[in-house]
């Protein structure tokens, strides 16, 4: 039986799900519990490669929105964080699917900033591009 509870993300802080509504769902790309190399060499003799690999593994996501987000949309994701952040700093503690153990993990974590493109506006709406989300385990 599946794990899944019919979402990708959601906050630990209030429970609060990220609406899967606004997710492109064919730009998920998710690459859960990454081994970081802080180094690799090979044997000068014997050509037997040696990876030093650093403590714990993190886990990197991100998507696509859906086109079109006009201010009300853009209110709703903007809540989703403001309620959820855990300091200045932008970290967010999140539930998130994990595609490659097809559980649901738990970790902190800080977003780049965003870059926003407005395809139209009228006196008292606008309408976005695509936004592009990214999230990296602190």
């Amino acid at each position: 039986m599946s794990n899944f509870k019919g979402y990708l993300l959601k906050a630990t802080k209030t429970g609060q799900k990220f609406p899967s509504k606004y997710i492109k769902l064919n730009t998920w790309e998710s690459t859960p519990k990454q081994i970081e190399y802080l180094k690799a060499y090979r044997d000068d003799n014997t050509r037997n490669l040696t990876k030093v690999a650093a403590k714990g593994r993190k886990s990197t996501f991100k998507f696509t929105s859906i086109p079109g987000l006009n201010l009300s949309d853009r209110e709703v994701i903007k809540a989703f964080f403001d309620n959820n952040q855990s300091n200045n700093e932008g970290d967010i503690e999140l539930e998130y699917w994990d595609d490659k153990s097809l559980v649901y993990r738990t970790g902190t974590f800080y977003q780049p900033n965003m870059h926003f493109k407005i395809v139209s506006h009228t006196a008292k709406d606008i309408i976005y591009d695509s936004l592009e989300f990214e999230f990296i385990e602190n």
